[in-house]
C-alpha cells in the first residue's frame, strides 16, 4: 500500500504501469498479472517470428562476385587472361 492511495497494492501499481507501458486495455486481461504477461509476450514473440519469416532476403552469387573482382584485379595489374 501507497501513502498516496492506500487502496492500491504493489501488483495493482504494476498491472496499471504494464497496462499504460505496452498500450494495453483491461478487456484483454484475465485477472492474473503473471498469466497476462505470458500471454502477451508469446503474442509478441509470435507476431515477431511472423515478420522475421516474411521479410525478403535477397539471392547473392558469391562465385560470380569473386571472380569478377578476380578478373578486374588481373586486369588492373596488367596480367592476360
Amino acid at each position: 500500500m501507497t501513502k498516496d492511495n492506500p487502496k492500491i497494492t504493489n501488483e495493482q501499481r504494476r498491472k496499471a504501469l504494464y497496462f499504460k507501458k505496452w498500450g494495453l486495455n483491461e478487456k484483454n486481461s484475465t485477472g492474473d498479472l503473471r498469466s497476462d504477461m505470458r500471454v502477451w509476450v508469446d503474442q509478441a514473440d509470435k507476431e515477431k517470428a511472423d515478420q522475421e519469416k516474411n521479410k525478403f532476403i535477397p539471392k547473392v552469387d558469391v562465385n560470380s562476385i569473386t571472380e569478377s573482382r578476380l578478373r578486374y584485379e588481373r586486369l588492373m595489374r596488367g596480367d592476360n587472361d
